[in-house]
C-alpha cells in the first residue's frame, strides 16, 4: 500500500469502526494502514483495539504480534 492510499484507507476505515465499533476487523485493517504511514504509535493503538474486542483469539494473538512488530519488540 502507498503513503498516499494509506491515509485514503485509514479516512475509510475510521468512518468504517465508527459505524461498527464492536468490530475488529476494521481495526485490525487500520493497524495496518497506520503502519503503511510509519505512525507507529496508531498503529499499535489500532492493534490493541482488536486484541480487546477479541481477546483470546487467533486473531488477536495476530494483533499482538503486529503491534509488537511495529513498536520493535519482535
Amino acid at each position: 500500500m502507498l503513503r498516499n492510499e494509506g491515509r485514503q484507507a485509514i479516512e475509510y476505515l475510521t468512518n468504517d469502526y465508527r459505524l461498527n465499533p464492536e468490530d475488529p476487523e476494521p481495526f485490525m485493517t487500520l493497524g495496518d494502514a497506520y503502519v503503511c504511514i510509519n505512525n507507529k504509535e496508531e498503529a499499535a493503538a489500532a492493534y490493541s483495539r482488536v486484541a480487546a474486542l477479541v481477546p483470546n483469539t487467533n486473531m488477536a494473538m495476530e494483533a499482538q504480534k503486529r503491534g509488537r512488530r511495529v513498536m520493535g519488540f519482535e
